[in-house]
């Protein structure tokens, strides 16, 4: 990842959970801004249309501030695999097809990524047999550059929704489920070059977990191309904030 500026911004349509940034995608930004590789902590909801400013701090950490409030924190950290099973595309859609997103109930309804309407890009998973939760993503035009290859900031976000949903849909127990939000986000692309066209994301639980612990879940997700080559992973922690 190579370094460059130090500040960004997210526009309006780069929408998460209601009037804030997406999460995902500004913890890319955020490594992008810092050319580093790092490993996200989201302190607060992300402000829109405002600048925010990328430092190195005195022990080689950053941060990102919108004015005086600390949005992001980063360090540089590796990466920790954590595989799956690749997903066709068709389990995918018939997964997608079942999913648990509905209007009276999505807390993002205009997320750039798992949002209801028409611009979004209908990240919406649903439940596979085996527990896991899968959605199809064909990257829209938008997202592809000049020289013709994918933004990979999609799939940080891809990544990022697909493990809320997931996360948000697990049962506790015998209580029900949990509306979460991002505390920890790792994602990594294995690819210098991302391609238009076809892919699956999948979310589950990483081996090294064991359900809920407390009000702290960790998850992990994965994005394939239509041959079921691993693209792109990321692993993220998710504080439940409240139950519906």
């Amino acid at each position: 990842m190579h370094a460059g500026s130090d500040t960004f911004r997210l526009q309006t349509w780069e929408e998460g959970p209601v009037g804030k940034g997406q999460g995902g995608l500004a913890s890319h930004r955020f490594c992008q801004a810092a050319g580093q590789d790092l490993s996200v902590r989201l302190h607060a909801a992300i402000p829109l249309d405002t600048e925010i400013v990328v430092t190195k701090t005195d022990d080689g950490t950053y941060a990102a501030h919108a004015d005086d409030l600390l949005v992001l924190s980063g360090a540089p950290t590796h990466f920790e695999p954590n595989p799956t099973d690749p997903v066709s595309l068709d389990a995918a859609r018939k997964a997608k097809a079942q999913t648990p997103l509905r209007p009276e109930t999505h807390s993002a309804l205009n997320c750039v990524s798992c949002g209801l309407n028409d611009d979004s890009m209908k990240v919406h998973p649903g439940p596979l047999p085996d527990g896991r939760y899968a959605s199809d993503l064909t990257p829209p035009d938008w997202a592809i550059g000049e020289d013709g290859a994918v933004d990979p900031g999609i799939f940080w976000m891809a990544l990022d929704c697909t493990a809320g949903v997931f996360v948000d849909n697990t049962p506790v127990d015998d209580e029900g489920t949990r509306a979460v939000v991002t505390a920890q986000y790792h994602a990594q692309v294995f690819r210098s070059r991302l391609e238009p066209g076809d892919y699956t994301i999948v979310a589950y639980e990483p081996a090294s977990a064991d359900g809920w612990d407390g009000r702290k879940r960790r998850a992990s997700s994965a994005a394939f191309n239509a041959a079921g080559d691993l693209v792109a992973q990321a692993n993220s922690l998710w504080i439940a904030v409240a139950r519906p």
